[in-house]
């Protein structure tokens, strides 16, 4: 039997937007693009003030894209979001570093993981 994915529906960490300032505290995959061609992908994470304004439905108050020199394997398509937020988690070095996966549970309400999240993540 194949393994089921958990599905990561955001991140918490607050991460000050270099653009205007402003501190997001969760971020969620808002859009991905994969380049068979290069090789490489990328992602777009918006930072909301919180979890709560999120589910709200405000605005965000960041954007930021960053790229993976990876691909995912082929796969559900509602499995992409967690792939790209496990590569984030496993690279050291960039505002993502050590946040927090929220995980979505069977029944659809999220839940923080505890831990570091490293035991989530695919190698």
């Amino acid at each position: 039997m194949p393994q089921t994915t958990r599905q990561i529906i955001g991140l918490e960490k607050a991460i000050v937007s270099r653009r205007n300032g402003a501190t997001a505290s969760f971020h969620v995959v808002k859009q991905y693009q994969v380049s068979h061609i290069s090789g490489a992908s990328s992602v777009s994470l918006a930072g909301y003030v919180s979890r709560e304004v999120f589910e709200d439905g405000k605005e965000f108050v960041m954007l930021e894209t960053l790229s993976i020199n990876a691909l995912p394997a082929t796969g559900r398509i509602e499995d992409l979001p967690t792939w790209f937020v496990q590569q984030l988690l496993g690279v050291s070095g960039h505002d993502y570093a050590g946040a927090m996966p929220v995980y979505a549970n069977p029944d659809g309400v999220a839940e923080q993981a505890t831990g570091t999240g490293d035991e989530e993540i695919a190698a």
